[in-house]
């Protein structure tokens, strides 16, 4: 086996292992990795053939593998070992293992004792897209002001694996016709998932919840997880084909104390300023929510749909300033918000400065947005 060595793969954190074959691993390599795991946060293995059961042997050498709480997802054989998948058993698209795999998380910070480390090993990826990301967080707390430090010195965070139902969302009225409910009032459409007693505990506060409502059955539901992507670019393109249209979907939240007039002020400026306006209601927190409007319209030519869609932006964007609402909750980091950055975190833009200088100091991750850079 060829002397192991490291290679470093980027500013702040990743590094590539050279000359190590996991699968014939001696103990004196092992020691070499330990060693090399403790200082450098992110380790890569190129070209490594593994089966579950290569995996689950690697772990238990560096302690007692945790079984992942998610049942459905564990190898059959090696129930230690998890799987990260789009697809299912079915070949149908698995639309929960789909934000399993792209939303940021640290894996399982909510037990007494954390983890060590996380292994990903990849089998089938996509030819573009298909890279996992990691944040160096000693980084970014490292830029912060030494008056911000003091403070979080003094506070402690709550870690939970789960705060609420798998999927929940709540349509406004017209909203609700346009998922084809034709009887008036709002549809709310809640989803439990997870262990089957905690699913099933969850199921039953939501029926309490919404006890005052009449039950629809699993159609509303099954009908969002066939069409909820129906909304293709392609679709998108074609619906903006004629001279004049404009079509668009803005994210914002607010705490719910301020959400109700928040959504009745969008709302009104939205239907004033195009020919259709909804709104939904998802990522309900106990702070808050995020709400989803979606405007379409037209004009008689390209320069007056232009300004009307700009109107319907700039109306949005100055009543949840002015109401103190968020003008976007995790959508919208790009050009479209970018005049407005700046307003939105107010005395938090040198934090936010020195964080983006620790995390991306080459400038490179989305130029012009992200506040005007």
């Amino acid at each position: 086996m060829a002397t192991p060595e490291l290679r470093p793969l980027g500013n702040a954190l990743g590094t590539e292992a050279l000359g190590v074959d996991l699968s014939k691993l001696d103990d004196p390599t092992f020691d070499w990795i330990q060693k090399a795991s403790a200082e450098h946060p992110v380790l890569v293995f190129r070209n490594q053939h593994l089966g579950a059961g290569d995996i689950a042997a690697f772990g238990r050498r560096f302690g007692t593998p945790r079984i992942h709480s998610l049942v459905g997802y564990r190898h059959e054989e090696h129930p230690e070992v998890s799987w990260l998948r789009n697809v299912d058993a079915e070949g149908n698209i698995d639309w929960y293992g789909v934000k399993r795999a792209t939303d940021w998380h640290t894996d399982s910070t909510y037990e007494e004792v954390p983890p060590l480390l996380a292994m990903l090993h990849a089998l089938e990826v996509p030819s573009t897209k298909g890279g996992t990301m990691f944040a160096d967080m000693c980084a970014a707390y490292d830029a912060l002001p030494q008056a911000m430090k003091d403070r979080l010195a003094g506070l402690v965070g709550l870690h939970g694996r789960t705060d609420g139902p798998a999927g929940a969302r709540l349509y406004d009225p017209e909203d609700t016709q346009f998922q084809g409910i034709a009887e008036p009032g709002c549809l709310l459409v809640a989803a439990t998932a997870g262990e089957p007693e905690v699913a099933r505990a969850e199921a039953a506060v939501v029926a309490r919840a919404a006890a005052a409502a009449r039950d629809l059955g699993p159609e509303p539901w099954e009908r969002w997880r066939r069409h909820r992507y129906d909304l293709s670019a392609e679709r998108m393109l074609d619906m903006l084909e004629p001279p004049g249209a404009y079509l668009d979907t803005i994210e914002i939240a607010a705490g719910w104390r301020i959400l109700p007039a928040v959504y009745r002020e969008v709302k009104s400026a939205l239907t004033a300023g195009s020919s259709l306006a909804l709104c939904h209601f998802s990522h309900a927190y106990p702070q808050g929510c995020c709400a989803y409007f979606t405007f379409a319209g037209s004009s008689t030519d390209e320069e007056q749909a232009l300004a009307a869609y700009g109107r319907c932006w700039a109306e949005t964007m100055r009543i949840c300033l002015a109401r103190g609402a968020t003008i976007s909750h995790h959508h919208g980091v790009g050009q479209a918000r970018a005049a407005w950055a700046r307003q939105e975190l107010d005395g938090w833009w040198p934090v936010w400065e020195k964080v983006r200088a620790a995390l991306d100091p080459g400038g490179v991750m989305n130029p012009k947005a992200v506040g005007g850079r």
